[in-house]
């Protein structure tokens, strides 16, 4: 579950049910009524509660402590695990709270050195020693092992690094929003972060056009 448009959706025997909010960050509340009821025999049951931070569809929005905890807290008592798409954590610990105030709320965490920190390793999944044993098995299936250790210090430099240099980023990406609010056939919401998404109320345009407003 996460704050992406709604729907239902099946992806290898997976069905994900979505929450929607408006910046993709939702609460315990809206959360548990969207838990599928446990005592229907002939009904699937929910299992787990995915969060983004920052969100994508909540165009780079960061989420905050206390809708977390509140998640947190229906997943437990309803034996659901919850884990993070920390893809953007960079984005979100400059911005929110620090980087290590999430891990605190969720089962398993997900950090990804190569969304705007520069690596060139790909993400990386924490969690306890029992809950991590499963996926370790899953990637040494699907993906072998990464034996280049020059590429793993790569990620290790980066977060090192580049992590403060986020602002750099949020400060670009908030010049390139000014730019584009500019045009009056432009919907611009707010930009929090990195990500900078509008939309175009002028119907026939094409590229160009665009470029040229």
């Amino acid at each position: 579950m996460n704050g992406e448009s709604g729907g239902v959706a099946a992806n290898a025997g997976v069905i994900i049910r979505t929450v929607e909010d408006a910046h993709g960050a939702f609460t315990g509340e809206q959360f548990k009524l969207a838990l599928r009821e446990p005592n229907i025999r002939n009904a699937l049951r929910s299992r787990l509660v995915l969060v983004e931070s920052t969100s994508n569809s909540g165009f780079g929005a960061v989420w905050p402590i206390e809708p977390l905890k509140g998640i947190a807290n229906v997943a437990r008592s309803a034996c659901v695990v919850m884990h993070m798409d920390g893809a953007r954590l960079a984005n979100a610990s400059l911005i929110g709270s620090l980087a290590n105030d999430y891990p605190a709320y969720v089962e398993s965490f997900w950090l990804d050195p190569t969304n705007g920190l520069g690596a060139s390793v790909d993400a990386s999944d924490a969690g306890s020693k029992e809950f991590t044993k499963d996926p370790w098995r899953q990637k040494q299936m699907l993906r072998g092992s990464i034996r280049q250790s020059d590429v793993i210090a790569a990620a290790f430099w980066s977060l090192d690094h580049n992590w403060n240099r986020m602002r750099e980023i949020h400060d670009n990406a908030r010049r390139v929003a000014e730019d584009i609010a500019n045009v009056k056939e432009i919907e611009m919401p707010s930009v929090e972060t990195n990500l900078v998404l509008f939309e175009v109320r002028k119907t026939g345009w094409t590229t160009a056009m665009l470029i040229e407003a």
